[in-house]
């Protein structure tokens, strides 16, 4: 069978084909990028051009030749509502706005957590829904459905609504345990209760792609974990007995579990349970990570870092050394320090933070964690420091893991391929450069 991964970013969005071949490895073949479109509304709003999205990804699935089944992927938090008759209403407003920043009053965080296993942050779904709520108030009022990207594109694609597990678990209104929809917190909140229809299985088929589309080969559409993340934590090889880090701006460290921690001690340790494939949970913390390392500016800065002595480190968990404000703390260190001492304190502060997050992973879990798996834009001295201070392995990906994920994905809800052996597929098609513990 011949798969097609979509995979939309924030900034890029790209279309693979991917085929298992005889011997095991995912074959693949990148056949149409584009850049993801924004804009700003009359009133300015920063919107996303879902018009062009849509054209674009139709005109990749032109390309592609003859495929069986397509599944998107795409990052969390934003939505389309849609009219009874299935027309758009307003825009599709980008989380980067800003415009939950200027809502008076917001559930608290503590509540949330102890209720739903989860870390809501100013972009989440739920506060994105209650500033709509308060700006254009109408738009709720009209609405009978909404979705989240992908599940729009899917929907333009085939004309059948659903919602997906892993993304709707980035809402702040999902129960992890239950895997579904926290009805009484909706209601609480005055939010529309009908627009929150069952969740759906990564696997779920959605339908089969429209005759006016103009694809020849008649496709089925499945849903993938359509949270970006989620399919990149599958394509990394997540299991039970490792961790995974996804590096891109921020780091994200994370384990697969069978069910959602809501301990103090996770709350206190800002973590936070999203929902995985095939009906897990992943614990997850970000960090600071590429951007701490890319605001030093630093020629040569991990030689530089190994020559320097190790000055006073910083928690790299702390929300303070996420993007933005991460390249003002960085600015005002390098009037302090020098260049060498800098990217030393740098590059072991966010390692030293990897450690303890996985030490309070096996601490909070009760689960031992004997391997480490990254992705993404990594760096090769900082694994290596990781590997060092955790005293575990580190095997990397080397492909796109959240495009790897996504036709891995596609290929177990075919049954071309078992559960069991996505491991090693990942590691006879995508092995990159492994770090061993000191």
């Amino acid at each position: 069978m011949v798969y097609l991964a979509v995979n939309l970013g924030v900034k890029q969005s790209t279309l693979v084909k991917g085929r298992l071949s005889e011997d095991g490895r995912i074959i693949t073949e990148t056949v149409h990028e584009f850049q993801t479109k924004s804009f700003f509304s009359s009133d300015g709003t920063l919107v996303w051009d879902v018009d062009d999205i849509f054209s674009e990804v139709v005109s990749g699935i032109r390309k592609s030749g003859k495929i069986d089944v397509i599944s998107i992927v795409g990052w969390g938090s934003d939505f389309v509502l849609l009219s009874e008759s299935g027309e758009r209403i307003g825009d599709a407003v980008s989380f980067m706005d800003g415009r939950t920043k200027r809502l008076e009053s917001k559930p608290e965080k503590e509540m949330l957590f102890k209720r739903l296993g989860v870390q809501a942050s100013d972009t989440s779904l739920l506060f994105q829904l209650l500033a709509l709520r308060k700006e254009h108030p109408d738009q709720l009022e009209r609405a009978a459905y909404l979705l989240s990207i992908p599940g729009y594109i899917a929907y333009r694609l085939t004309g059948v609504i659903k919602h997906e597990y892993t993304y709707a678990s980035t809402s702040a209104l999902v129960n992890p345990g239950q895997k579904g929809w926290d009805y009484e917190l909706i209601d609480s909140l005055a939010l529309p209760v009908h627009l929150f229809t069952e969740l759906s299985d990564p696997g779920t088929e959605v339908g089969r792609v429209k005759a006016d589309i103009g694809v020849e080969c008649d496709p089925a559409v499945i849903l993938a974990p359509s949270y970006l993340q989620a399919s990149a934590a599958l394509g990394t090889g997540e299991d039970e007995g490792s961790a995974y880090i996804l590096s891109d701006s921020t780091l994200t460290v994370g384990m697969r579990l069978p069910s959602p921690v809501l301990s103090d001690e996770a709350l206190a340790l800002d973590l936070s349970n999203e929902g995985g494939a095939n009906g897990t949970v992943r614990l997850v913390r970000k960090l600071g990570g590429m951007d701490l390392i890319s605001a030093m500016g630093i020629s040569g800065a991990a030689q530089k870092a190994q020559q320097a002595k190790l000055g006073e480190l910083f928690d790299a968990a702390d929300e303070k050394y996420l993007a933005p404000s991460a390249y003002s703390l960085i600015a005002a260190m390098k009037e302090n320090i020098g260049e060498g001492e800098l990217a030393a304190v740098v590059y072991n502060s966010i390692a030293i933070s990897v450690r303890d997050t996985i030490r309070s992973f096996e601490r909070i879990t009760g689960k031992r964690i004997y391997q480490i798996n990254a992705a993404g834009k990594l760096d090769s001295y900082l694994m290596m420091l990781i590997a060092m201070y955790t005293g575990l392995s580190i095997t990397t990906v080397s492909a796109d893991a959240a495009v790897l994920g996504n036709l891995l994905s596609q290929m177990i809800s075919t049954g071309e391929l078992g559960e069991s052996r996505r491991r090693e597929v990942i590691r006879k098609s995508a092995l990159g450069t492994q770090y061993r513990r000191i």
